[in-house]
């Protein structure tokens, strides 16, 4: 179970970077609008792939839970 726990942190560090990089570049003042906008919007389709490494990921937690509670 220790391993579901690492792959859970792990792909919350992503995200919470993923984030970060979005907040950085809407306060950037550097940027041109358009710039900004393709960057935002790819920067939220990695966050969008995490989201669902989340969901599958704990359909399997739940699957190796349940195949071991049907062992014993």
């Amino acid at each position: 179970m220790r391993i579901f726990n690492i792959i859970k942190s792990e792909l919350n560090s992503d995200k919470l970077k993923l984030e970060e990089e979005v907040e950085r570049v809407i306060n950037d003042k550097g940027l041109e609008t358009n710039d900004k906008i393709a960057t935002i919007k790819k920067l939220l389709g990695e966050i969008a792939i995490i989201e669902m490494s989340f969901k599958i990921f704990g359909g399997y937690i739940t699957n190796e839970v349940n195949d071991e509670l049907t062992k014993e």
